[in-house]
């Protein structure tokens, strides 16, 4: 079944959850809740915070297999999200300083693989403002791995949004664009420059939404600003109880949670979810932690580390 026909199947309430995106740490201190929120609730996709090669694939494939849609799955790597066990690369920020656009492309690839073995789809990487974000790009797209550019409004996005499966809004406020709002709530920034002025189609990712505190009313905001998806509110059932009220009650319109789902459910169809959601555990051992991932860990950490004597 394609995702088009799955959608026209949905109920709002499963439209809306596919907006939700849980955070995931391992240990997990709430499995039970966890459960609740993949198998019953329905949510659309979680951020995987740490953990190991031995129990990532497995849990994601569990995850997979007890969700009615598939789920994206998602990690940030630079920011303290890496799997103990895969290759460890220097930061973007030592490899930017190298000005090798080799370098770039080649850890970006060699991390695509990675992830994408233990069931990652989508990276929150790279940076708009990291002079080789386009190289790293390249890379992930090499090992078929979504994108998820950080973060808008920074001065890079408009020349790499067209590359871009995601764009994270940040919580910044920008006054040349709106004075009130910060971006990841914003209208003004989210239709107006990202959909309008960019002609922008891929997916839009609110930055962390529990770091701007718990009321529903931030996930409602976010929705109505033209977010698909919202990244890790602080109590991800109540944000899918107050979006589903708030459509119900003509705060946030129906065509609003349609067009997300829809955006959501076609990029999980892009990546392959929709004919096959398992990852091969198999896999996982040839292919992370790789001895020419290492090697090639080893000779950019060599020319970090020349750089900085």
């Amino acid at each position: 079944m394609s995702a088009l026909q799955h959608l026209s199947r949905m109920t709002l309430r499963e439209k809306c959850a596919q907006m939700v995106f849980i955070g995931c740490r391992f240990p997990d201190d709430d499995p039970d809740r966890t459960s609740q929120l993949v198998r019953k609730d329905g949510v659309g996709g979680m951020l995987l915070l740490g953990g190991s090669v031995f129990d990532v694939p497995s849990f994601v494939n569990w995850a997979q297999k007890v969700a009615k849609f598939p789920v994206l799955v998602a990690a940030d790597f630079e920011q303290g999200g890496a799997v103990a066990g895969a290759t460890t690369f220097p930061s973007a920020a030592a490899i930017a300083a190298t000005g090798s656009a080799d370098f770039a492309q080649t850890r970006a690839r060699h991390l695509g693989l990675e992830a994408r073995a233990l069931g990652i789809r989508l990276l929150l990487a790279p940076s708009a403002d990291d002079p080789l974000a386009r190289a790293a790009i390249d890379g992930y797209h090499y090992a078929k791995m979504g994108v998820c550019l950080k973060r808008f409004p920074d001065a890079g996005v408009p020349a790499l949004a067209s590359q871009a499966e995601a764009i994270l809004a940040g919580h910044e406020v920008v006054p040349d664009l709106d004075e009130e709002q910060i971006a990841s709530l914003s209208r003004t920034a989210i239709q107006g420059i990202l959909r309008r002025e960019l002609r922008y189609e891929g997916l839009v990712v609110t930055d962390t939404l529990s770091r701007l505190g718990g009321s529903s009313e931030l996930v409602l905001r976010a929705a109505n600003a033209g977010a698909d998806v919202l990244l890790r509110p602080a109590d991800p059932l109540r944000a899918i109880d107050a979006l589903e009220a708030a459509v119900k009650e003509g705060r946030v319109s129906a065509s609003t949670v349609d067009r997300a789902a829809t955006r959501l459910l076609l990029h999980k169809e892009r990546t392959g979810l929709f004919a096959d959601r398992l990852t091969d555990v198999a896999q996982v051992e040839k292919v992370v932690g790789a001895s020419t991932h290492r090697a090639a860990a080893d000779r950019m950490a060599h020319v970090v580390s020349q750089l900085r004597r």
